[in-house]
């Protein structure tokens, strides 16, 4: 998925939010999951890159 398309998937959930939609449902999770992914794919290098310096 390119990245204009995550942003209109992330623009579409906090959208659905605002006006409480009952259909931001798919996009929400979409968000979510694709945050958790990014977190479970940087946090290891970060923090043993932390470990390095200390």
């Amino acid at each position: 998925m390119s990245g204009r398309a995550a942003r209109a998937k992330l623009a579409t959930a906090a959208r659905g939010l605002m006006n409480n939609t009952a259909g931001a449902g798919g996009s929400v999770a979409w968000s979510l999951i694709a945050t958790a992914a990014i977190a479970a794919v940087c946090a290891p290098l970060i923090l043993h890159l932390y470990g390095k310096r200390g």
